[in-house]
């Protein structure tokens, strides 16, 4: 029993490291990449800027939307 459960957590182990590794399959496609930053301006800049770091408006602030630089 003991070595089954093993494999099971090595199998998943592995799967999760094989997509931690991979990059984004549209980072090099300019059309996604377009398609992407007129969404954003459309439903995400009036509250997190036009460079994804959060607005203030002297109370609160919106959280800032970089955290990842995986392409």
């Amino acid at each position: 029993m003991r070595i089954i459960l093993i494999i099971i957590i090595l199998s998943f182990s592995n799967i999760s490291l094989t997509y931690a590794n991979n990059l984004n399959p549209l980072s090099n496609n300019q059309n996604s990449i377009g398609s992407g930053k007129k969404l954003y301006l459309i439903k995400c800049s009036k509250c997190h800027g036009l460079n994804a770091k959060g607005i203030s408006n002297g109370h609160t602030k919106t959280p800032s939307l970089i955290k990842y630089n995986r392409g």
